[in-house]
């Protein structure tokens, strides 16, 4: 149990390090910042110290009362904190105690203007939505950032989980996606990874995406869909439909190509197929990468959700708005998207729309600039596959190009055959991918 109102953590870890100087100091430089301190005197003091040890100059009463020049603090003050036999080797639990001291007084505030927003009248979604923003901000700002550990920690166990995948035959470490060109170049679907597929219009990149949900449920479990471009369930279902039964998509808007005998076999062959496969499509008209969030925690929680499809960027809607700045709204979206892969451990795939530069260009094959308007994805993606018409090639074929893979070779085209009408895609070639 914390109190927050007990000075004496911090009096030990500043009266540490005056007694002890750098060698105390260094142990927690980077857990603490000054706002971790509750009065102006401990905040001016390990001011001090951080600029005495950027001066390397050695942190002691005297040195830290040449730098201040608050005259609340004087040679009786130091004195004090440094009298109570201070213990070097208990700073870092001192350390630990004043930053959750710290957090849970800049979350008392945070949680107070939330509740007179309330109170005024905001909308209850606009404040919870702001809310999970600013609580990732906290905890950026909170957490201990001295996660440094020698290379070869753990690393017997990296060897021992790769033997006993090797035995098992798994030659593939990630989620396989089914198409196996894509999964031989990147190694399947890590987990806390962005996964990118972007495309401009018309390249069928939500069938693509489709497909690919498919695959994972059957092999792996439930998947997470949600299109912010078809927005209501029944247009994916329909595509799902399509794609499973080999019908054409159209029979389901025009029903003067839907048989009688199709519809018996959609409701008592396909649709439990279907419904085995465990695809969870959200339809949720609340679009915020926070609002997202929310659902995603409690879909992992009642259904296990092993893989995240977001269709597509650039219609989440922004956190909050910047003044216009597209860019950096996009990127305020992709931290909290990052921080969903990294708290649920699960791969995401993330499509996104080109801009339209590549259609001015001779060589319609898109490279990673074609991206430059969807904030920083290009570096927060381990994986960008480009889905995009090769003029030379015939109307029914799609080339995939993998721009980026971040634990493997790039520059690797892969041919689809696409059939819209029935919602496919399949490679058009023998699954073998050559490694230069």
């Amino acid at each position: 149990m914390i109190n927050i109102n007990d000075p004496q953590p911090a009096n030990e870890v500043i009266g540490t390090v005056l007694v002890f100087g750098e060698d105390a100091y260094g142990q927690i430089q980077h857990l603490l910042t000054k706002d971790d301190f509750s009065n102006h005197q401990h905040q001016d003091i390990w001011e001090s110290f951080k600029l005495l040890s950027m001066d390397k100059i050695p942190i002691s009463a005297n040195t830290v009362m040449d730098v201040i020049k608050n005259k609340i603090v004087d040679y009786p003050y130091l004195a004090g904190l440094m009298s109570g036999y201070p213990n070097p080797n208990k700073i870092m639990e001192h350390a630990l105690i004043v930053k959750k001291q710290g957090m849970a007084r800049h979350g008392i505030n945070h949680y107070r203007e939330r509740i007179q927003q309330l109170q005024n009248g905001e909308d209850p979604e606009e404040v919870f939505s702001r809310g999970v923003l600013e609580d990732s901000e906290l905890l950026d700002k909170c957490s201990n950032q001295d996660h440094v550990k020698f290379i070869g920690d753990g690393i017997l166990d990296f060897i021992e989980d790769i033997a006993k995948k090797k035995t098992e035959n798994q030659t593939i470490i990630g989620l396989r996606t089914g198409f196996e060109q894509v999964d031989y170049v990147l190694g399947g679907l890590d987990p806390d990874t962005i996964n990118i597929i972007a495309a401009r219009p018309g390249t069928y990149k939500t069938t693509f995406s489709l497909n690919i949900a498919k695959n994972v449920a059957q092999k792996y479990g439930p998947v997470y869909f949600t299109s912010l471009e078809m927005s209501r369930a029944p247009q994916l279902q329909g595509k799902i439909l399509a794609q499973e039964a080999e019908l054409d998509s159209m029979a389901f808007r025009n029903l003067n190509l839907l048989k009688f005998e199709d519809i018996d076999r959609l409701a008592t062959k396909i649709a439990p197929k279907i419904n085995d496969y465990g695809i969870i499509i959200d339809d949720s008209t609340e679009t915020k990468a926070s609002q997202m969030l929310f659902r995603l925690r409690r879909a992992k929680k009642r259904h296990g959700i092993k893989l995240v499809i977001i269709d597509y960027l650039q219609l989440i809607d922004p956190e909050k708005e910047l003044n216009g700045n597209r860019r950096a709204e996009l990127n305020t979206s992709l931290r909290i998207i990052k921080k969903t892969t990294r708290e649920l451990y699960i791969p995401l795939i993330l499509i996104c729309q080109m801009n339209r530069e590549v259609e001015k260009r001779k060589d319609k094959k898109p490279i990673l600039s074609d991206l430059n308007e969807t904030g920083n994805i290009e570096q927060d993606a381990s994986s960008v596959l480009f889905l995009y018409r090769d003029p030379k090639d015939p109307k029914d074929i799609i080339t995939g190009s993998i721009a980026k893979n971040r634990y493997g070779p790039t520059n690797h085209e892969i041919k689809f055959i696409v059939d819209p009408k029935k919602s496919s895609f399949k490679i058009n070639e023998p699954p073998r991918v050559k490694v230069s």
